[in-house]
C-alpha cells in the first residue's frame, strides 16, 4: 500500500470501517490513509511519531468520547501541547 502524505488515527478497526463507510456514503475520497492503532493507548504513544514522520503534511485524529471524554480530552491535548 502506498504511503499517503495525510494520516487520520482511530482508536480501532471499528471507527476504521465507519470513517470508510461515511466517505463512501458522502462520496468524500480516501486521499488519506486510515491508520487503526489498537486501543487510545497506542494511539496517545503514536502521535508524536506521526507528527515528526517526513512528508506528513495533515494528520487527523479521532477517538471515542464512550469513556470519560474530559479524561481522554485532556490526554489528547496534554500531549499536542508538548509537541
Amino acid at each position: 500500500m502506498m504511503q499517503l502524505n495525510k494520516q487520520l488515527l482511530v482508536e480501532g478497526n471499528d471507527d476504521k470501517h465507519v470513517i470508510s463507510a461515511l466517505c463512501k456514503k458522502y462520496r468524500i475520497p480516501e486521499n488519506f490513509e486510515i491508520i487503526d492503532c489498537k486501543g487510545i493507548d497506542k494511539l496517545i504513544t503514536r502521535i508524536p511519531v506521526t507528527f515528526k514522520r517526513s512528508g506528513i503534511e495533515t494528520v487527523g485524529i479521532i477517538i471515542d468520547a464512550d469513556e470519560n471524554l474530559q479524561s481522554q480530552w485532556d490526554r489528547l491535548k496534554n500531549i499536542l501541547v508538548v509537541m
